[in-house]
């Protein structure tokens, strides 16, 4: 039997199990991993959960526009069309979320607070279909 490599909690090993070995490991697993195993012999593999954020929650107009890959001009009339909400740091200094970017680029309606720090709201367009 060749060598097999098996991934256990980021770290690999070198494992030689038999087929035995392997089918008394399946038995004694824990619900848990017997319910792992089903979804993957199901084809349903359970997402990995998204990497953290790196880099600034809040960029400049010009790291914005990189990060869409877009100019500065078109990164403002974005802005401006109120497809993206700026942050005002300081008297006439702006930033934009990273995160709205993200959602922006996504395709998904950015959130924001009602500015009462309640519970996040919708801003995608809501009109009707009759009103378009």
């Amino acid at each position: 039997m060749k060598d097999q490599r098996t991934e256990v909690r980021g770290q690999r090993s070198e494992s030689r199990l038999s087929t035995d070995e392997r089918l008394l490991k399946l038995l004694q697993a824990t619900p848990e991993q017997q319910a792992a195993i089903d979804r993957i012999l199901e084809g349903r593999l359970a997402p990995e959960p998204p990497a953290p954020p790196t880099g600034p929650l809040l960029l400049g107009m010009g790291a914005g526009a990189k990060l869409l890959g877009v100019s500065r001009a078109t990164f403002w009339r974005i802005i401006n069309a109120g497809k993206l909400s700026k942050v005002e740091v300081l008297p006439g200094s702006f930033r934009v979320r990273r995160a709205d970017i993200e959602l922006f680029a996504e395709g998904r309606p950015r959130m924001e607070t009602d500015g009462h720090g309640s519970a996040p709201r919708n801003t995608r367009n809501t009109q009707t279909e009759e009103a378009r």
